[in-house]
């Protein structure tokens, strides 16, 4: 999972966000207890076919923000105008994005299966509730300083 995921992300962020995404290396970055009043948004893909699961992502609202910029190329003034509808639409885009190469990586394993859409959540304190039956996977990437909290959930054939 660690290198289909690890994979994904790199293809998806250095192209569309145009940022290197680096796989942390769990202990090597010193642990940041997260603000509970910052605003995090995650969104949720599902997978079905010979293997079952989701993959979720989590990004902070400034990562989510700064992104957004770089890749749709607008001025923060136009980014503030649109507001949270624009933002909750580049993260699901993002996911989508990151779990179809996820899913892609998947099918030439011999593991063919098909998305659902995204689901987009915002808001404090966020976390993955994991079904608990899956087995669970959690990665973390350096992002140029911001970090990208990825969760994958395999079930059980």
């Amino acid at each position: 999972m660690k290198d289909c995921i690890t994979l994904a992300v790199k293809n998806v962020f250095s192209r569309m966000i145009r940022k290197n995404a680096v796989l942390v290396v769990p202990g090597s970055w010193p642990a940041r207890p997260e603000d509970p009043d910052v605003q995090q948004y995650s969104s949720r893909v599902a997978f079905r076919g010979s293997i079952n699961g989701a993959v979720t992502l989590s990004f902070t609202e400034g990562f989510v923000k700064e992104s957004a910029l770089a890749c749709l190329g607008i001025s923060s003034n136009k980014l503030s105008m649109r507001g949270d509808a624009l933002l909750r639409d580049f993260v699901g885009e993002v996911a989508n994005m990151t779990v179809g190469n996820f899913k892609n990586i998947l099918c030439d394993l011999g593991h063919p299966c098909v998305l659902t859409l995204p689901i987009v959540h915002t808001g404090c304190r966020l976390q993955v509730t994991p079904i608990p039956t899956a087995d669970c996977y959690t990665y973390e990437f350096d992002c140029e300083f911001e970090r990208l909290k990825t969760h994958i959930e395999i079930l059980p054939t």
